[in-house]
């Protein structure tokens, strides 16, 4: 009976962690796009939790989208991934910070 009773405690706990990583996965992207809310990471829709701005001088625009071509260039990549998370489709990742001169 105890093992019956373990079994059902167990598969409801996997059915919940199911629903839960469902709730911020829905999916392949399509064609690099996704809804609104939602980031297209490593070709899957997944739910972005918080803001994700780029980063910009106090009450300046951010220069970023005049950047994008810089989002996946090696040696800007973490770069762009700190300073240009939205505009590089990166919300949600973190960079190495270390991304001084290259010495």
């Amino acid at each position: 009976m105890r093992s019956r009773f373990v079994t059902h405690v167990l598969g409801g706990v996997l059915f919940l962690s199911t629903l839960l990583v469902a709730q911020n996965l829905l999916g392949p992207c399509f064609g690099d796009r996704c809804p609104e809310g939602w980031q297209c990471i490593n070709s899957k829709c997944i739910k972005v939790e918080g803001d994700c701005e780029d980063k910009h001088p106090p009450g300046k625009p951010s220069d970023c989208p005049l950047r994008v071509m810089l989002c996946d260039e090696a040696i800007y990549y973490d770069f762009m991934t700190d300073q240009c998370p939205e505009t590089c489709g990166r919300c949600g990742q973190t960079a190495a910070k270390d991304y001084g001169n290259g010495r």
